[in-house]
Parts: structure tokens; sequence; C-alpha cells
């Protein structure tokens, strides 16, 4: 599973933003940085999950990983509105977000 690519863009992002997030204030950088990780961590996790599983029970871990991008999405897009990072930096987030919830969908829809 650790070569899928969507496991890849995400185990990325979570490098990313665990760089980005030093650059944080004090405050937003355990609290918004923290659930920003978490969210990108649950995703990851669950395709780690949907890898391993038998193919009935993918479903339910492909949409809970969703679940996490759009959660990461919305905190991603206050942390830019909270001018905690630069907009070119949020786009990018959110360009890799959007291609990995694609991902997801291309790979339930094989299923």
């Amino acid at each position: 599973i650790q070569e899928a690519p969507v496991f890849q863009l995400l185990f990325d992002m979570l490098k990313e933003t665990h760089l980005a997030r030093n650059k944080f204030t004090k405050t937003e950088k355990y609290i918004l940085g923290g659930r920003i990780e978490e969210s990108l961590l649950g995703a990851l996790l669950a395709v780690i999950e949907a890898g391993y599983a038998k193919k009935e029970w993918k479903l339910p871990h492909l949409d809970h990983a969703r679940t996490h991008i759009e959660c990461a999405k919305i905190l991603f897009r206050l942390a830019w509105e909270l001018r905690l990072m630069p907009e070119k930096q949020y786009l990018a987030f959110a360009e890799h977000l959007q291609r990995a919830s694609q991902m997801l969908g291309g790979w339930k829809r094989s299923i």
C-alpha cells in the first residue's frame, strides 16, 4: 500500500504540513496545526486500512479517508483566512487534497 500514489501524496502532505505548522503562531501551532495533522493522519490511516481490507470492507475506509480530507480542506482554509500561511502554500495544499480526493473516488469506483 505504501507504493500507492494516494498513500504517497498524503504522506508527503503530512511532512509538508508538519514543516508549515512550525511557522504558525505558538497557540495555533498546537491547536489548528495539530488538528490539520490529525486530519491528514486519519486520512492516511484510513487509506492503509482500505489497502489491507477485503474487497467488501474497503468502501467504509475510503469514505472515512475522504471525510478526513474534507476536514483538512476546511482547516487549511481557516489557517489561510487567519493569515497563518501564504496564499500560494494554501492553494498548493488545496490542490493536493483535491487530487487525493479524486484518487480515492477512482479507487472507490473500481471496487
